[in-house]
């Protein structure tokens, strides 16, 4: 993993053992610092990068090589060309949030009531059959076109319930749900459920949230417990 982060004191890193020598016109050079760390007995590298040097375009081709395997400090989160290549943290939150609203049904706040969950990849798959003891009837809005029917069975004969999968919102009628989560639509760790008509917002639980020990030195280098605990904690 590639941990980036800004830093306006740091020196031009050169290349070293260059063979042939280039034009100045021709050598690119950028201004960071890189330096190792290992966690969970695994290498990951910190990458410090002054504000020019991560303007330059060059630099973000060379970064977006490593697309899917970069984490950033917080504040460089939302930069719009760095959050096309960051780590993918969405289905950890589409995870923790799923976990807040299996608590919920299990302290009796919502009693027999009709379920939506929107998850287009079906991340949740594997967690939908917790919440089946506590729901009337269960429709998941998913754009995968994996074969489900094996697993529809498994949930009817273990708790009575059968979920529809909905494959066009065309099919969709909302009026048929009495509680809406949806999952493709998290804002800052919040999940906005649709309650009878009316919103709530679930947040995740703080345990989920927690971190580790072993993980604490990533929190020297600005990256949020999101980041932390979605990408090192059990990996």
């Amino acid at each position: 993993m590639i941990i980036l982060k800004l830093n306006s004191e740091v020196n031009v890193k050169r290349p070293k053992n260059r063979k042939l020598k280039r034009r100045a016109s021709e050598e690119k050079l950028f201004d960071y610092s890189r330096s190792g760390i290992v966690i969970n007995n695994k290498p990951h590298f910190v990458i410090s990068v002054s504000p020019d040097t991560l303007e330059d375009l060059e630099f973000q081709k060379l970064i977006s090589k490593y697309k899917g395997s970069v984490v950033a400090s917080e504040n460089l989160e939302k930069i719009d060309w760095l959050r096309e290549i960051l780590f993918d943290l969405k289905p950890f939150r589409k995870k923790i949030l799923f976990e807040s609203l299996k608590n919920k049904l299990k302290n009796k706040e919502f009693i027999n009531f009709n379920l939506l969950i929107i998850d287009y990849d079906l991340t949740l798959l594997g967690d939908i059959q917790d919440v089946l003891p506590f729901i009337k009837n269960i429709g998941i809005l998913t754009h995968s076109k994996n074969n489900t029917t094996e697993w529809e069975n498994n949930c009817f004969s273990k708790y009575g319930v059968k979920p529809v999968f909905i494959r066009n919102e065309h099919f969709l009628n909302m009026k048929n749900y009495d509680v809406i989560a949806d999952f493709e639509k998290i804002d800052d760790n919040k999940l906005h459920l649709n309650v009878s008509g009316e919103e709530a917002i679930l947040y995740p639980f703080f345990k989920f949230l927690e971190v580790p020990e072993e993980l604490k030195i990533l929190e020297n280098l600005d990256l949020s417990k999101t980041t932390i605990c979605g990408a090192f904690k059990g990996a």
